[in-house]
């Protein structure tokens, strides 16, 4: 079964958001969403027009799997998006240096700016997912 999957990196000012699917072994940046009220609505319509079955929330770790000062944080935001959005299929996936490794892709493309970063970071989060599921 093809499950549609929206990736979040989330934070504090920004939320970055990239797609996939649950077969294919890549992911696309999507977009930056600033983290105010608008927020709730903004991303209720990205997740009903792309049909998505499927939520994964990038989760800070350190190198050897502890937690750091944000994993707890980022968890409950996390979860309390989840439930305003009244949304049940989702999941945390470790997030290791996914946004130094945003800024090294940047660094290196043309297509991508620095305001990208978050919205990179999702997607390379997304595609950690992908590989271990596949």
């Amino acid at each position: 079964m093809n499950r549609k999957i929206l990736a979040l990196d989330l934070g504090q000012k920004k939320i970055g958001l990239a797609i996939g699917s649950s077969l294919g072994l890549s992911s696309t940046p999507l977009m930056v969403l600033e983290n105010n009220p608008d927020l709730l609505p903004k991303l209720s319509k990205v997740i009903a027009d792309n049909q998505i079955d499927l939520i994964i929330i990038g989760r800070p770790r350190n190198i050897d799997g502890s937690n750091t000062d944000q994993t707890v944080k980022i968890i409950a935001m996390g979860k309390e998006l989840m439930e305003k959005l009244k949304i049940k299929n989702y999941l945390f996936e470790d997030e290791f240096l996914s946004s130094k490794r945003a800024n090294e892709i940047i660094s290196q493309s043309k297509k991508y700016r620095a305001s990208d970063e978050d919205m990179v970071a999702a997607s390379l989060i997304l595609d950690d997912y992908l590989l271990r599921i596949n």
